[in-house]
């Protein structure tokens, strides 16, 4: 069954009526598609989601679409998986335009000053080729 986009929002605006946007991110949906890609999905909504109600809700778009489903709370998630997310530039629903964009340039400085703080770090694995020292 190929899943539109307008299926997967449907579906979340009907659990979760609040959201400002929602992401879709990964291979399902593109060329890169296979048989057993799973559906990668994220939200943004006014405030974090319980990770129960989150996992709760992929359960059930896995069961409606016959596919493993993979859901983002994006304001639960790290800086690098928010990244990860807003780099495939793949929204398929945005109800807040503004704030939605606002945490995206929010989460690009945030992943900026974290790679700033690593720069170091990174340096040092990279010239010794391994992550722990002898």
């Amino acid at each position: 069954m190929k899943i539109s986009n307008q299926m997967i929002v449907d579906r979340i605006l009907k659990a979760l009526p609040e959201v400002w946007a929602i992401y879709r991110f990964g291979s399902a949906g593109t060329p890169f598609e296979h048989a057993g890609s799973d559906i990668d999905l994220a939200i943004l909504s006014p405030r974090p989601i319980a990770s129960v109600a989150c996992w709760e809700l992929a359960q059930d778009l896995a069961r409606q679409f016959k596919r493993d489903v993979d859901l983002v709370d994006l304001q639960s998630a790290s800086a690098v998986l928010r990244q990860q997310v807003f780099g495939h530039d793949r929204r398929i629903y945005c109800a807040d335009r503004f704030r939605s964009e606002e945490f995206e340039s929010r989460t690009l400085a945030d992943y900026v000053r974290l790679n700033e703080a690593r720069r170091d770090i990174l340096g040092d694995i990279h010239e010794r080729g391994r992550i722990h020292a002898r």
